[in-house]
């Protein structure tokens, strides 16, 4: 049985093995921020325009936030007024039929020149099924023009999307940004005009994944392997350095995460789980098998039977026994 485990887990070793150094070259090769996607164009005869680049730079996992960094450039042809805000949209309800605004952060947009600024929204997803892990951003911008008065006015979101020039990029490690998804014609919040809506979509490549569950599986493998075939007392003095060995695993697959978060430190846990009880068992039955063998030299030392000498006393005419051992 652990010939044929071992044997299935080097083929399959080898059978992904091209595809994840495949994917590694392409993370060398297409190093952070090299792919930036284009979500919006601005009309040909528009008077104003704003052009917008957003970086993903940040992610919390935990705590399912995102941190974005929007860097863009006011131009107008004619009279610019007071100046815009741009809206910044999380939208993780479905965006048909949602009733309410969703969470949203309000960047000032000059009259007219550049502005840099950082806002941090919420994401779906969680750490608990990394490396298979996937977070998910519905993003949506929206536009108001600013008042003498300090008023804001929503723009409709085809007046604004005619005004709008939008990139987008990530500059995340571990994690590849797909290929974003238009959904600008699905938004109907009540009191929230989206000209721009598209998906996030975040997951990791797949020499990690890969990565993370070879060595795991090869780890659990030498760890049976060393308490199965390993003398019991060279296994019992050593049990330390297994379970050590075992959980510094952790460090080299995930790194800086909070611990008992993903899926790994559940699967290490277990196994670590696992050799006890085998050592366990192993225990018990070299206990058992010393037991038995006392247990069978009393029972035959017993079952002996014991010479006797008869002799006759002449003088009294009482036959007396004595036991010879």
């Amino acid at each position: 049985m652990g010939f044929v485990v071992l044997l299935v887990a080097v083929l399959l070793a080898a059978a992904a093995s091209p595809f994840a150094i495949a994917s590694l070259a392409g993370s060398l090769k297409h190093p952070e921020a090299a792919n930036v996607f284009h979500l919006a164009v601005p009309s040909p005869n528009a008077a104003t325009s704003t052009a917008l680049n957003i970086r993903l730079t940040a992610i919390d996992e935990s705590a399912q936030t995102v941190t974005l960094a929007l860097t863009g450039d006011r131009r107008c042809d004619a009279d610019c007024g007071a100046g815009q805000v741009l809206q910044v949209f999380s939208v993780r309800a479905n965006p048909q039929g949602a009733d309410g605004a969703p969470p949203s952060t309000d960047v000032a947009v000059p009259t007219d020149g550049e502005f840099d600024s950082s806002v941090t929204l919420p994401v779906s997803g969680g750490l608990g099924a990394y490396p298979f892990d996937h977070y998910r951003l519905l993003l949506g911008l929206g536009l108001a023009e600013k008042t003498a008065d300090g008023q804001t006015v929503s723009l409709s979101p085809r007046a604004a999307r005619s005004q709008l020039d939008v990139s987008l990029d990530e500059k995340l490690p571990r994690l590849d940004l797909a290929t974003p998804k238009d959904l600008s014609s699905h938004p109907r919040f009540v009191g929230a005009q989206m000209a721009v809506l598209a998906t996030v979509d975040l997951s990791r490549p797949f020499y990690l994944q890969a990565l993370t569950v070879f060595i795991i599986v090869f780890i659990a493998i030498a760890g049976v392997y060393s308490v199965l075939t390993r003398a019991f007392k060279e296994v019992i003095a050593t049990v330390g350095v297994v379970v050590l060995g075992v959980w510094g695993v952790r460090t080299l697959l995930v790194g800086g995460y909070p611990p008992d978060s993903t899926a790994v430190d559940l699967i290490l846990t277990l196994l670590i789980l696992l050799l006890l009880v085998v050592l366990a068992l192993r225990g018990l039955a070299l206990m058992w098998a010393q037991v038995n063998t006392e247990s069978g030299a009393a029972d035959r030392g017993a079952a002996v039977p014991r010479a006797t000498e008869t002799f006759e006393d002449t003088d009294s005419g009482l036959e007396v026994f004595s036991e010879i051992a």
